[in-house]
């Protein structure tokens, strides 16, 4: 979850979400996609300390290679988030030529109990890379002993129990474990490299309703949306949590709000509106991917950086006979005279079954003779039925 900061230099930053024992500190990236040079490897991309205990100090190195084709100039290294700090680099004010390496050195010493997070950021003219921090401030363990001193009071004496002081120790704050940080780093970096699949033009029918889906993928072959439609593959850099619209004043579109979706869990995020064109001719839809936005915990609906942004050709065609006949008849069945119409008639009718099957009386609405010629049949058979059993008797 992208949480939006405003550092001291006025700029919008994005913090990562804080978990029970976590200090949130700037971390990640900034406001939109995450900005990475082309041709500079950074090894590793997610640093991790591990558990270290308070007052310790606990030391990584990070590489950064030119495996491009040109050389890269570095013009500054910026460590983000206490209590790491920068103990020495040769990449900052440095050009990397093609196929050499510069080296970071990044320690970590913990002033209190709590997992936390940052980042190391490689600032380039092209954009900038980004490694991430990740520690965890542990208790000191004690190993140290005090041995009592012997004792002076004479024999048969009892010494007076001595009372120790309430413990000042500050309350050891709750941690989790590294999981939750690493699969957030995990999804951010499968994240920029996601592919958005999608059909960038359509023919409808004005009146019909048609299904419309976009597959944001981090798989490298990731599933047609459908063998019969042609779609386009755009390559992304998207962010681990993302939400997408749909939008065209000329159409009825549900649902009309950013919807959600996350690659924390799984590689593959599916949107889906069911789209109906109220004109004919061409007309366009706008497709809108952006990153999602909490502000002071609390959710901004559309807020958040723009990711990616489409346009789709929409070419209506006028309603036919069937497509009118059929809108015409759904909305006939639909009216609600018809409905209490056809309620009343299946209550109605119910209850007629009943007066004629179970309480053997003639129909409700037949007339006086139906009724009479009914009556003389019933007598009749009732007659002959008591005949022959008074001949078997």
């Amino acid at each position: 979850m992208v949480i939006l900061r405003e550092t001291s230099l006025g700029v919008v930053i994005a913090v990562a979400a804080a978990w029970p024992g976590v200090t949130p500190v700037a971390a990640v990236s900034g406001l939109g996609p995450i900005s990475q040079v082309e041709g500079l490897v950074l090894d590793p991309e997610v640093v991790s300390f591990d558990e270290v205990d308070l007052g310790e100090t606990v030391e990584r190195t990070i590489t950064a290679t030119n495996t491009g084709t040109e050389p890269i100039p570095i013009g500054s290294v910026v460590l983000q988030g206490d209590p790491f700090a920068n103990a020495g680099d040769s990449c900052h004010d440095e050009t990397l030529p093609v196929g050499e390496s510069c080296e970071v050195h990044v320690t970590f010493t913990p002033t209190a109990t709590g997992e936390f997070m940052g980042a190391v950021q490689f600032v380039t003219a092209s954009g900038t890379a980004m490694a991430d921090l990740v520690g965890v401030g542990t208790p000191a363990s004690s190993t140290s002993s005090t041995t009592s001193p012997p004792s002076t009071e004479p024999p048969g004496t009892t010494s007076p129990t001595a009372t120790s002081p309430p413990s000042t120790a500050p309350p050891t704050t709750p941690t989790t474990t590294l999981s939750d940080q690493l699969r957030l780093a995990d999804c951010e970096r499968r994240a920029h490299d996601a592919t958005v699949r999608f059909a960038p033009a359509l023919d409808m029918t004005v009146g019909e309703t048609e299904q419309f889906v976009v597959v944001a993928s981090t798989e490298t072959s990731p599933t047609s949306i459908s063998e019969s439609t042609s779609t386009t593959v755009v390559p992304v850099p998207l962010r681990c949590e993302v939400q997408a619209q749909l939008r065209g004043r000329d159409f009825d579109i549900d649902p009309e709000e950013f919807q959600p979706g996350s690659f924390l869990d799984r590689p593959t995020i599916t949107w889906l509106w069911d789209i109906a064109a109220l004109q004919a001719g061409e007309s366009t839809l706008t497709l809108e991917i952006r990153s999602i936005a909490v502000i002071d915990g609390r959710r901004i609906e559309g807020a958040g950086g723009e990711l990616y942004t489409s346009t789709i050709h929409i070419d209506a065609r006028p309603e036919n006979f069937w497509s009118r006949s059929k809108r015409w008849s759904g909305e006939i069945v639909d009216h609600p005279l018809v409905r209490g119409l056809g309620s009343l008639l299946l209550v109605g009718g119910t209850i007629a079954a009943a007066w004629r099957w179970l309480l053997k009386r003639p129909w409700p609405w037949a007339s006086s003779e139906a009724i009479v010629s009914e009556t003389t049949g019933r007598t009749r058979r009732a007659s002959r039925r008591r005949t022959s059993r008074n001949s078997h008797d």
